[in-house]
């Protein structure tokens, strides 16, 4: 049986990549993967073989630190790479990048900046119905955040509501498979921060 290493996918390649804003990471690692994975199938390799993926990240000031990722088999890889879950992991990012600038302008009291993030975080928000049949959990999610858009966005967010949300989108973007446990956390974190998640379906704002 053949094995592969880490090494087959470049850790040198993909620790420069996290360097890199968030927004850009997936679109990157996305285009290295399916490089990597396509070059692999062509050789005979049992279901049974896992790649082992890691990731390599550094913060300015501090030492490097190795994360493991998980054992993947390449049908896992390749069946990953070629679909929108990628996709909806990439706004997830972008969207807790502007939350990130939205909590710093609060901190500042810049209205003009709070404004004009939160309009950005509402459409972003708004176009992530592309994803309400990828899966029952995505579309849960995507559902339960229009209807905080319709409830919430005609009025600015609280500080608190600003930092829940961030824990709630950085908890979806550590999981590319939602499971049940990690949606009801989702839900509890948003619902001890301020956000009323009963507004009936009916009401949500689609425009």
């Amino acid at each position: 049986m053949s094995s592969h290493s880490i090494d087959d996918f470049s850790v040198t390649h993909v620790s420069q990549i996290l360097e890199t804003r968030k927004g850009e990471i997936l679109s990157h690692v996305k285009d290295d993967l399916e490089k990597s994975i396509k070059e692999q199938s062509a050789l005979t390799i049992e279901d049974s073989t896992k790649i082992q993926i890691y990731a390599v990240t550094k913060k300015e000031g501090s030492s490097s630190d190795v994360k493991e990722i998980g054992a993947f088999s390449l049908r896992q890889l390749y069946a990953y790479a070629n679909t929108p879950r990628l996709d909806f992991w990439s706004n997830i990012h972008v969207i807790i990048e502007n939350f990130e600038k939205l909590k710093l302008s609060l901190i500042e009291k810049d209205a003009a900046s709070s404004s004009n993030l939160e309009n950005v975080i509402w459409r972003t928000i708004l176009d992530l119905k592309t994803y309400l049949s990828l899966t029952p959990q995505h579309s849960e999610v995507v559902a339960t955040l229009l209807l905080i858009r319709t409830s919430y966005a005609k009025a600015p967010l609280t500080q608190g509501q600003v930092e829940g949300a961030l824990k709630a989108f950085y908890l979806l973007s550590r999981n590319l498979a939602l499971t049940e446990e990690k949606l009801d956390l989702f839900y509890d974190i948003l619902d001890e921060h301020g956000f009323d998640l009963n507004t009936p379906l009916s009401l949500i704002d689609n425009e």
